[in-house]
């Protein structure tokens, strides 16, 4: 795995984090982010992020699943995570990026 930035500078809490590129069989790279114990983990939960979600704004809830004992690991879903992050720390999300559809349904 190849490292990756992990940006302090947004996260939510502490960070005892390691951000790592991956690469899907698909040739898709996607960012992981694994939080580690102090101590022997016992074991690993994988975080599933909501929508617009980045793999920072989890490291209370890491810190959290970590201060029992558990490693976690996030994963930024397809065309989620870094860039969106960074793109509303920018301000480049704009209304027009979402469109929304009114639909006329029949009474």
């Amino acid at each position: 795995m190849e490292a990756a930035k992990f940006y302090e500078e947004i996260a939510e809490g502490p960070s005892n984090a390691g951000a790592y590129w991956i690469q899907t069989d698909d040739n898709v790279r996607l960012r992981v982010d694994v939080y580690h114990t102090e101590e022997a983990s016992k074991g690993t939960i994988l975080l599933m992020l909501g929508r617009f979600g980045y793999i920072e704004r989890y490291v209370r809830v890491a810190q959290s699943v970590a201060d029992n004992g558990l490693s976690t690991v996030v994963v930024d879903w397809r065309s989620q995570g870094l860039l969106i992050a960074w793109q509303m720390t920018h301000k480049l999300v704009t209304s027009s990026t979402f469109r929304t559809t009114r639909r006329t349904y029949p009474q």
